[in-house]
Protein backbone atom coordinates (compact mmCIF):
# COMPACT_ATOMS: atom_id res chain seq x y z
CA UNK A 1 0.00 0.00 0.00
CA UNK A 2 1.29 3.64 -0.97
CA UNK A 3 2.13 5.51 2.18
CA UNK A 4 3.55 9.05 2.20
CA UNK A 5 6.30 11.29 4.85
CA UNK A 6 3.42 12.90 5.95
CA UNK A 7 2.45 10.06 7.89
CA UNK A 8 5.65 10.52 9.63
CA UNK A 9 5.47 14.14 9.56
CA UNK A 10 2.42 14.02 11.72
CA UNK A 11 4.74 12.39 14.72
CA UNK A 12 7.84 15.43 14.26
CA UNK A 13 6.11 18.73 12.63
CA UNK A 14 3.34 19.30 15.14
CA UNK A 15 4.80 20.56 18.14
CA UNK A 16 6.36 24.30 18.67
CA UNK A 17 9.63 24.70 17.77
CA UNK A 18 11.93 26.59 20.06
CA UNK A 19 12.78 29.73 19.02
CA UNK A 20 16.72 29.52 18.98
CA UNK A 21 17.55 32.28 16.96
CA UNK A 22 15.65 35.25 18.80
CA UNK A 23 11.80 36.06 18.57
CA UNK A 24 12.85 37.16 14.72
CA UNK A 25 12.44 33.66 13.68
CA UNK A 26 8.86 33.20 15.32
CA UNK A 27 7.15 34.01 11.90
CA UNK A 28 9.20 31.14 10.25
CA UNK A 29 8.13 28.51 12.62
CA UNK A 30 3.98 30.11 12.89
CA UNK A 31 4.38 29.99 9.37
CA UNK A 32 6.11 26.26 9.90
CA UNK A 33 3.57 24.96 11.64
CA UNK A 34 0.63 26.28 9.99
CA UNK A 35 1.07 24.52 6.84
CA UNK A 36 2.47 21.23 8.88
CA UNK A 37 -1.01 21.44 10.04
CA UNK A 38 -2.91 21.70 6.68
CA UNK A 39 -0.08 19.03 5.18
CA UNK A 40 -0.43 16.42 7.73
CA UNK A 41 -4.48 16.82 7.00
CA UNK A 42 -4.07 15.98 3.64
CA UNK A 43 -1.49 13.18 4.01
CA UNK A 44 -4.03 11.89 6.55
CA UNK A 45 -6.92 12.15 3.69
CA UNK A 46 -4.52 10.36 1.03
CA UNK A 47 -3.10 7.51 3.69
CA UNK A 48 -6.95 6.64 4.94
CA UNK A 49 -7.81 5.47 0.76
CA UNK A 50 -4.81 5.31 -0.44
CA UNK A 51 -5.53 3.13 -3.22
CA UNK A 52 -8.08 5.90 -4.83
CA UNK A 53 -5.17 7.89 -5.66
CA UNK A 54 -2.13 7.62 -8.13
CA UNK A 55 1.36 7.56 -7.17
CA UNK A 56 2.14 10.61 -9.16
CA UNK A 57 0.06 11.92 -6.59
CA UNK A 58 1.98 10.54 -3.73
CA UNK A 59 5.67 11.43 -5.09
CA UNK A 60 4.40 14.89 -5.56
CA UNK A 61 3.34 14.85 -1.49
CA UNK A 62 6.47 12.86 -0.73
CA UNK A 63 8.73 15.32 -2.53
CA UNK A 64 6.76 18.46 -0.06
CA UNK A 65 7.15 16.40 2.58
CA UNK A 66 11.21 15.99 2.01
CA UNK A 67 10.97 20.13 1.53
CA UNK A 68 9.05 20.61 4.65
CA UNK A 69 11.70 18.23 6.92
CA UNK A 70 14.62 19.72 5.59
CA UNK A 71 13.31 23.18 6.70
CA UNK A 72 12.06 22.01 10.11
CA UNK A 73 16.05 20.71 10.43
CA UNK A 74 17.44 24.32 9.76
CA UNK A 75 15.04 25.99 11.99
CA UNK A 76 15.98 23.07 14.85
CA UNK A 77 19.58 23.66 14.32
CA UNK A 78 20.19 26.86 16.49
CA UNK A 79 21.86 28.77 13.88
CA UNK A 80 20.77 32.65 13.60
CA UNK A 81 18.80 34.10 10.23
CA UNK A 82 18.71 36.95 8.73
CA UNK A 83 15.62 38.59 8.07
CA UNK A 84 15.84 37.81 4.75
CA UNK A 85 16.50 34.01 5.10
CA UNK A 86 13.37 34.20 7.74
CA UNK A 87 11.13 36.02 4.96
CA UNK A 88 12.47 33.40 2.02
CA UNK A 89 11.30 30.45 4.83
CA UNK A 90 7.89 32.08 5.29
CA UNK A 91 7.30 32.30 1.79
CA UNK A 92 8.12 28.64 1.39
CA UNK A 93 6.07 27.52 4.00
CA UNK A 94 3.55 29.64 2.96
CA UNK A 95 3.40 28.32 -1.03
CA UNK A 96 3.67 24.71 0.59
CA UNK A 97 0.72 25.38 2.87
CA UNK A 98 -1.34 27.14 -0.65
CA UNK A 99 -0.31 23.60 -2.05
CA UNK A 100 -1.55 21.39 0.20
CA UNK A 101 -4.81 23.03 -0.03
CA UNK A 102 -5.18 23.57 -3.37
CA UNK A 103 -4.50 19.69 -3.88
CA UNK A 104 -6.96 19.17 -0.93
CA UNK A 105 -9.97 20.75 -2.26
CA UNK A 106 -9.70 19.04 -5.63
CA UNK A 107 -8.72 16.00 -4.80
CA UNK A 108 -11.72 14.39 -6.68
CA UNK A 109 -9.39 15.85 -9.55
CA UNK A 110 -6.93 12.77 -8.46
CA UNK A 111 -9.13 10.15 -7.94
CA UNK A 112 -8.46 6.70 -10.41
CA UNK A 113 -11.66 5.80 -12.13
CA UNK A 114 -11.98 2.14 -11.34
CA UNK A 115 -13.03 0.15 -14.94
CA UNK A 116 -15.32 -2.28 -14.97
CA UNK A 117 -12.79 -5.72 -14.78
CA UNK A 118 -15.96 -8.01 -15.10
CA UNK A 119 -16.01 -6.76 -18.70
CA UNK A 120 -12.27 -7.66 -19.28
CA UNK A 121 -12.51 -11.09 -17.73
CA UNK A 122 -15.82 -11.78 -20.01
CA UNK A 123 -13.75 -11.31 -23.44
CA UNK A 124 -10.90 -12.73 -22.20
CA UNK A 125 -13.45 -15.90 -21.64
CA UNK A 126 -15.11 -15.55 -25.46
CA UNK A 127 -11.52 -14.95 -26.75
CA UNK A 128 -9.36 -18.03 -24.92
CA UNK A 129 -12.29 -20.55 -26.17
CA UNK A 130 -11.59 -19.62 -29.85
CA UNK A 131 -7.96 -19.73 -28.95
CA UNK A 132 -8.16 -22.85 -27.73
CA UNK A 133 -9.86 -24.12 -30.55
CA UNK A 134 -7.26 -22.71 -32.81
CA UNK A 135 -4.41 -24.60 -30.74
CA UNK A 136 -6.60 -27.30 -31.23
CA UNK A 137 -6.34 -27.55 -34.71
CA UNK A 138 -2.25 -26.36 -34.70
CA UNK A 139 -1.74 -29.44 -32.06
CA UNK A 140 -3.74 -31.89 -34.03
CA UNK A 141 -1.18 -31.59 -37.41
CA UNK A 142 1.52 -29.56 -35.77
CA UNK A 143 3.95 -30.90 -38.05
CA UNK A 144 2.49 -29.02 -41.00
CA UNK A 145 3.08 -25.44 -38.95
CA UNK A 146 6.68 -23.81 -39.50
CA UNK A 147 8.62 -23.04 -35.78
CA UNK A 148 7.56 -19.15 -36.86
CA UNK A 149 3.84 -19.81 -36.68
CA UNK A 150 4.50 -21.88 -33.72
CA UNK A 151 6.20 -19.17 -32.09
CA UNK A 152 3.66 -16.31 -32.58
CA UNK A 153 1.19 -18.55 -31.66
CA UNK A 154 2.96 -19.56 -28.19
CA UNK A 155 3.81 -15.54 -28.06
CA UNK A 156 0.18 -14.93 -27.59
CA UNK A 157 -0.41 -17.72 -25.57
CA UNK A 158 2.19 -16.27 -23.03
CA UNK A 159 0.35 -12.98 -23.26
CA UNK A 160 -3.05 -14.23 -22.90
CA UNK A 161 -1.64 -15.80 -19.14
CA UNK A 162 -0.24 -12.63 -18.52
CA UNK A 163 -3.42 -11.22 -18.40
CA UNK A 164 -5.54 -13.86 -17.44
CA UNK A 165 -3.24 -13.84 -13.80
CA UNK A 166 -3.42 -9.80 -13.69
CA UNK A 167 -7.57 -10.51 -13.68
CA UNK A 168 -6.98 -13.43 -11.56
CA UNK A 169 -5.65 -11.13 -8.90
CA UNK A 170 -7.47 -8.31 -6.50
CA UNK A 171 -6.02 -5.68 -8.77
CA UNK A 172 -8.22 -3.06 -9.52
CA UNK A 173 -8.30 -1.57 -12.76
CA UNK A 174 -8.47 1.99 -14.06
CA UNK A 175 -10.86 2.72 -16.76
CA UNK A 176 -7.40 3.21 -19.21
CA UNK A 177 -6.25 0.07 -18.13
CA UNK A 178 -9.48 -1.89 -18.93
CA UNK A 179 -9.89 0.02 -22.29
CA UNK A 180 -6.25 -1.48 -23.62
CA UNK A 181 -6.63 -4.60 -21.92
CA UNK A 182 -10.13 -4.78 -24.17
CA UNK A 183 -8.41 -3.42 -27.17
CA UNK A 184 -5.33 -5.92 -26.95
CA UNK A 185 -8.03 -9.06 -26.18
CA UNK A 186 -10.18 -7.59 -29.57
CA UNK A 187 -6.85 -7.38 -31.78
CA UNK A 188 -6.19 -11.46 -30.06
CA UNK A 189 -9.85 -12.25 -31.38
CA UNK A 190 -9.39 -10.51 -34.35
CA UNK A 191 -6.13 -12.57 -35.34
CA UNK A 192 -7.45 -15.63 -34.14
CA UNK A 193 -10.77 -15.67 -36.17
CA UNK A 194 -8.46 -14.71 -39.09
CA UNK A 195 -5.91 -17.37 -38.47
CA UNK A 196 -9.49 -20.26 -38.51
CA UNK A 197 -10.49 -19.04 -41.42
CA UNK A 198 -6.90 -19.28 -43.61
CA UNK A 199 -6.81 -22.86 -41.45
CA UNK A 200 -10.18 -23.84 -43.05
CA UNK A 201 -9.08 -23.21 -46.78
Amino acid sequence: MRKIIAFLMMMVMCFTLVACGGPDVQPAIDAFNSASDVFDRLGNTLNANAEAYPQELFDAVNAKAEEMIAYKEVLESGEEFTEEQIAEMVEVFAGVEAWALETETNLGEWEIKVGDKQAVIDTFNRVSVVFDELIDIINADIESYDQESIDLVNQMVNSMLEIKEGLESDKQFTEDEVNSLLEQLAGFEEWVASAKEALAK
